[in-house]
């Protein structure tokens, strides 16, 4: 009867498995446990009302606007929202609502980048960002005088959390590919971040113009041990080898992602 993020497990004991490989160990005692209980894990379930089930079997839901978001674990931080998954996800974000407090906060937008919900984020980023009276009754979402997250006394993880959200929103890699301005906010100008560090291992510096179209990117690798990465602009994409050296990538006329080394 476990809950939905217990169910998180399953992204622990792939791991486990996938690691005992590369270490030339596949028939490891602890990885060969972790793939025989994959095959026992239940995948994610929906209520009636289209939302996700937090419960094994059917429930009602006793505060549904509860700023709890952890049946949607698999969503963010996890591995990504899958297709059939993606509507009881977001059927929940709505249930839920937007306003909540300073931890809540951070964890919505990053759910929304995941779903590319752009228009959803704006009024997300504005109530993580308003100003909060330290001396207000009650639970707030913002941010207090000192920039601290609000929420009595605070919440440091709504800050650290906040900013891994608006990574998620222009630099996205827990697919398998560096994935360029996945989810810029609708009403975000011309910009441009550097040191975002992708999975696994290369560093981002990228630029966007007024319409939030990529003007330039530019990847090296953290470590020695970064080689081929796969990089991604909407449906264009192209493979870079680091080890190489820099990569500079500019949207090409027709569509494409030419890179140049160096």
């Amino acid at each position: 009867m476990s809950s939905a993020i217990d169910i998180g497990a399953r992204e622990v004991f792939t791991w486990a498995t996938a690691l005992a490989e590369l270490a030339g160990q596949p028939d490891d005692a602890v990885a060969g446990a972790a793939r025989a209980a994959l095959g026992r894990l239940p995948g994610p379930e929906t209520d009636e009302d289209g939302t996700v089930r937090k419960w094994r079997g059917p429930h009602v839901m006793a505060e549904p606007a509860h700023r709890h978001l952890s049946p949607l674990y698999e969503a963010f931080p996890g591995t990504g929202v899958r297709p059939e998954h993606s509507a009881a996800v977001a059927r929940t974000l709505d249930v839920r609502g937007d306003d909540s407090t300073g931890w809540s906060l951070a964890w919505k937008p990053a759910l929304r980048t995941r779903l590319r919900h752009t228009e959803r984020l704006p009024a997300l980023i504005d109530l993580a960002l308003r100003e909060v009276d330290p001396a207000a009754e009650g639970e707030h979402g913002g941010l207090y005088p000192n920039r601290l997250s609000a929420h009595p006394p605070f919440q440091i993880d709504g800050n650290f959390g906040f900013t891994a959200a608006i990574a998620e929103c222009v630099v996205q890699s827990h697919a398998g590919t560096v994935d360029l301005l996945p989810a810029l906010p609708s009403d975000w100008p011309a910009g441009r971040m550097r040191g975002l560090v992708a999975r696994p291992g290369a560093v981002v510096d990228l630029a966007w113009d007024d319409e939030r179209r990529l003007v330039e990117a530019r990847l090296r690798r953290r470590s020695d041990r970064v080689g081929t990465v796969r990089v991604s602009l909407g449906e264009a994409s192209v493979e870079v080898d680091l080890a190489r050296g820099p990569w500079t990538l500019r949207p090409g006329a027709g569509g494409g992602l030419p890179a140049v080394a160096g």
